[in-house]
């Protein structure tokens, strides 16, 4: 993994089944080079869900972001059972 800025990020609210409230940010960091036209990656964070910066490997920059992507909204709707995630807003993340 490099260290890299996030230009990429979302806000959300998480709810526990306690009722308590966390703010969530969701970064998605520039893409880059692995090995040159053969593999990317990809730096993901969701801070105040998971601690650790992931690097999501693709075949190029686009397959390395769109897999960020999925990683995402994998890793957040597996929590959906005892976790809620709300749009700043409050509207329901999974509802849009």
């Amino acid at each position: 993994m490099t260290t890299s800025s996030f230009p990429l990020e979302r806000h959300l609210s998480l709810v526990q089944g306690n009722g308590a409230r966390t703010e969530i940010t969701i970064q998605i960091g520039q893409p880059y080079w692995i090995q040159r036209d053969i593999e990317a990656a990809c730096p993901v964070a969701i801070k105040g869900l998971l601690d650790d910066i992931e690097d999501i490997r693709g075949i190029d920059f686009v397959d390395a972001v769109s897999l960020a992507i999925k990683f995402v909204d994998v890793t957040l709707a597996g929590m959906r059972d005892s976790r809620r995630f709300l749009w700043p807003d409050g509207e329901d993340y999974f509802d849009t």
